[in-house]
């Protein structure tokens, strides 16, 4: 049985494989619908609406003006239009793939239509400049192999 590490996993954003990812995390979960009726004795439940996220840290690094940590940045934080205060364009929505290199062609993938919800950058002595990302997943994943 084969094991994996980070080395074996990247991410690509909008079909393009990031550069520098330090990791990235999944989480799926779905919520019950309650279904007990009078005179039951027990609870009962059915499936309910699931949810898809995640979070990934990138590294600022910039090779040939290619930087997908600042791409991904850029979707959530936008400078405001004109000289109103709270007017600046909306993000768009992201294709993102999170891949596991299990040997095969294709690997084990979850892909889907994510928006970022969050960006964190930090910057610290004897550090790399990073950027912590959180995204949710725009209805269900458009591809998964896991």
């Amino acid at each position: 049985m084969a094991f994996y590490t980070g080395t074996s996993g990247d991410l690509s954003i909008d079909g393009t494989v990031a550069a520098k990812v330090a990791r990235w995390s999944y989480s799926g979960s779905m919520a019950t619908l309650e279904t007990t009726t009078l005179g039951d004795t027990d609870r009962t439940v059915t499936a309910g609406i699931r949810t898809h996220s995640g979070s990934a840290t990138l590294f600022y690094y910039d090779e040939n003006n290619v930087n997908s940590c600042s791409t991904l940045i850029r979707n959530l934080i936008k400078q405001r239009t004109g000289n109103d205060d709270g007017i600046a364009p909306e993000s768009p929505e992201l294709t993102l793939r999170l891949r596991i290199n299990d040997g095969t062609a294709n690997g084990k993938i979850i892909t889907g239509e994510v928006l970022l919800t969050s960006v964190s950058m930090s910057m610290a002595v004897g550090e790399v400049l990073s950027a912590e990302v959180s995204f949710e997943f725009n209805g269900a994943p458009t591809e998964v192999t896991i």
